[in-house]
């Protein structure tokens, strides 16, 4: 089966200047859909439709081919079925014809894999990239403001609301004419929220290019009655501060999942260090948090074996591990001759309350001291 991805990626967008050329994660933002078509599973051929040099450079130097587009192809009134037929080798056979937009960075190639593997098994002619974001919403009708809901309800019980994303259409190659890709049997794909973005405004750029330098992120932490339980409030009020929801690891055998109290946090139970250095392998975290109080040179070792390019933090850690960490928090002791290891109040991490709380006056005689050590 023949399958032709088409990106177009003009030169003159006005509400961005030099969009598909902007820096973005690493990237010029035309590479994320040059890198979706070059490692599909199912698109044979790859050609990019532009008026850029730039683009063309990015193109030929990622072995892509380059259709150089015509400059009335290039005006803001001319839709984008007149520019993908125009991009179609006309002398070759192909079964589908995918065009990729580079606005959509965040979308994955198994994502539009599973899409193009959709279309080929319903035997459709088109098929949309959506998202569905069921929200509240109105419409005019008749020159009325009208609801387009039968009922309030909350977000999650809504029907679903599905908007075109930009990211892909799929289109069987015999649909496609110089004003259409759309053929009778038109399906639409649902692609998660995180991969649906579609840059328009500073506002999407800036905010795709926080979701792609996004990290990774995971906290193995346990506390019981013995060790305390500052640990597990510590870890909470950590995974509170990350943009992400943290992956929060702790060992059934230590710790019992009770002391997390009502918290939504991913909470995921493993059976010993083993276990979770399996995972740890599999997901390959960019940071990853320990607060296990004491950790061995072999418990580091392991760890940085399985996540060899992870930043590793430790909190309140005196024991011989902390050397093979990357950044170490002792708040409770002061000194140290590690570089990377950081002592001192200033260190400490309260629940977020305490901003609301008033400090107390000190009186000039004090006549007793109450001293609460952690895990009493």
């Amino acid at each position: 089966m023949k399958i032709l991805a088409v990106i177009p990626a003009r030169a003159g967008s006005k509400g961005i200047p030099n969009k598909n050329i902007r820096i973005i994660g690493g990237q010029p933002l035309v590479y994320y859909a040059f890198h979706n078509a070059l490692y599909s599973r199912f698109i044979t051929d790859v050609i990019v439709s532009t008026d850029s040099p730039e683009v063309r450079t990015i193109a030929e130097q990622m072995g892509i081919a380059v259709k150089w587009r015509d400059s009335a192809l290039c005006k803001d009134d001319v839709t984008l079925d007149a520019v993908i037929y125009d991009a179609i080798p006309k002398e070759e056979a192909w079964d589908y014809v995918v065009t990729m937009q580079p606005t959509s960075p965040s979308l994955k190639t198994e994502t539009l894999d599973h899409a193009i593997e959709y279309a080929i098994g319903k035997n459709l002619d088109t098929i949309i990239s959506v998202v569905n974001t069921p929200h509240l919403s109105w419409r005019i009708e008749n020159g009325k403001k009208v609801p387009n809901y039968a009922e309030r309800l909350n977000r999650q019980y809504l029907p679903p609301y599905y908007i075109e994303t930009g990211a892909f259409v799929i289109s069987r190659a015999s649909v496609i004419t110089a004003s259409t890709r759309i053929g009778d049997k038109t399906d639409i794909y649902e692609v998660p929220e995180a991969e649906s973005q579609d840059i328009d405004t500073f506002d999407d750029l800036r905010n795709a290019a926080f979701a792609l330098d996004r990290q990774k992120v995971a906290i193995y932490v346990n506390g019981n009655n013995r060790r305390g339980i500052g640990h597990i409030y510590r870890a909470l009020e950590l995974a509170d501060e990350f943009y992400v929801k943290p992956d929060i690891y702790y060992d059934i055998n230590q710790t019992d999942s009770s002391v997390f109290g009502k918290t939504t946090h991913l909470l995921k139970p493993v059976n010993g260090i083993a276990e979770l250095f399996d995972i740890c392998k599999r997901e390959q975290y960019t940071i990853f948090i320990n607060d296990i109080l004491t950790t061995s040179i072999d418990y580091m070792i392991g760890l940085r074996t399985v996540l060899p390019d992870a930043k590793i933090i430790n909190f309140e850690d005196d024991g011989e591990g902390a050397v093979k960490a990357d950044l170490v928090f002792n708040a409770l002791y002061h000194d140290s001759e590690l570089p990377q290891v950081k002592t001192g109040e200033k260190y400490y991490i309260s629940g977020k309350t305490f901003m609301f709380y008033k400090p107390i006056e000190i009186r000039e005689k004090v006549k007793k001291v109450f001293i609460s050590f952690g895990g009493a």
